[in-house]
């Protein structure tokens, strides 16, 4: 029987009760021995968001009633997610060397405590493995495979995993120059299409004009500029409950058809037999991240309805 170091988790939550309320109920099933809970200040704007907080930390006193180690963070005022996430993990990693990350909206069960507890053990000193992913978005995960796990060039954070050592190399800032002249050869060399590195491209040009802000896909940056890559399970291991018009990024669920069901994974694990799964790779792109001229429509119809006022 293989024996198992459990690992810590950091819980980020803001101002969303029943989300979080999900996620708590989840975790008492196999009760996590040490939490870290990190949560941001509320907005000036929002009348409600402190009560929001007030309920959502009488939940975490309420709910993790189990022996377990705490410790909270928990800003005054607003930081706002792009920039308290990457905080919140940092202070976290101060702490760990390593440890599962979950937003308040990402449900994991035992299956993805014991598979990301094990790798990060078991990978923690192979530099280029950076990120332990829970998702897997393809839509193949109910057919048996001869593996388990594969190495990724797609990080993906719903329900994730790292270590400290990783997570040093953080990047706040992108800069483009970096992507054209360190990253695009290297994807190229992993099996990239032209059509994902003028998407990425353009991605990182907004950022780093501040268009947009997306700390993970600037954790995807990091992990691109150090030639690094993700472990991701071969079948599903997360739930996002977190869709809505209170969700940061995550507005709708029309044509998200991934991160619904959590399967099951037996131990001994097995790797997958070849390095990089370069066509796992590509339906990942298409399926968590080309927008799709269906997603712009639905896009642009919800927000003419007023869904996110």
């Amino acid at each position: 029987m293989i024996k198992i170091q459990q690992k810590p988790i950091l819980v980020i939550y803001f101002n969303r009760p029943k989300i979080l309320k999900s996620l708590l109920k989840s975790l008492k099933k196999f009760k996590p021995s040490s939490i870290y809970f990190s949560c941001d200040g509320p907005r000036l704007s929002s009348n409600s968001d402190e009560e929001g907080i007030k309920a959502c930390n009488l939940l975490i006193d309420n709910y993790v009633d189990w022996p377990c180690k705490k410790k909270f963070m928990r800003a005054e005022a607003n930081i706002g997610c792009d920039n308290w996430v990457p905080q919140s993990i940092s202070w976290f990693f101060f702490h760990e060397e390593s440890g599962i990350i979950l937003e308040d909206d990402c449900l994991i069960d035992e299956n993805f405590y014991n598979f990301s507890s094990y790798l990060l053990d078991k990978y923690a000193d192979n530099e280029k493995v950076m990120n332990i992913a829970a998702l897997n978005p393809t839509t193949s995960n109910e057919k048996e495979k001869d593996y388990d796990y594969f190495y990724s060039y797609y990080p993906l954070t719903w329900g994730w995993a790292t270590w400290r050592r990783a997570w040093t190399y953080y990047n706040h800032y992108i800069k483009i120059e970096n992507y054209n002249s360190l990253i695009k050869e290297h994807l190229v060399s992993k099996g990239f299409t032209k059509y994902e590195l003028i998407y990425w491209n353009k991605f990182f040009t907004r950022l780093e004009q501040k268009k947009v802000l997306f700390w993970d896909i600037k954790w995807i940056y990091s992990i691109w500029l150090r030639g690094g890559c993700s472990i991701t399970p071969s079948k599903n291991l997360v739930v996002n409950i977190g869709f809505g018009k209170d969700a940061t990024h995550t507005k709708f669920t029309v044509g998200t058809p991934y991160g619904k069901k959590i399967y099951s994974i037996q131990f001994p694990l097995r790797k997958a037999s070849s390095n990089l799964y370069y066509l796992i790779d590509r339906t990942i792109f298409k399926v968590r991240f080309k927008a799709t001229i269906f997603k712009k429509i639905i896009h642009v119809i919800t927000y003419f309805l007023g869904y996110f006022k």
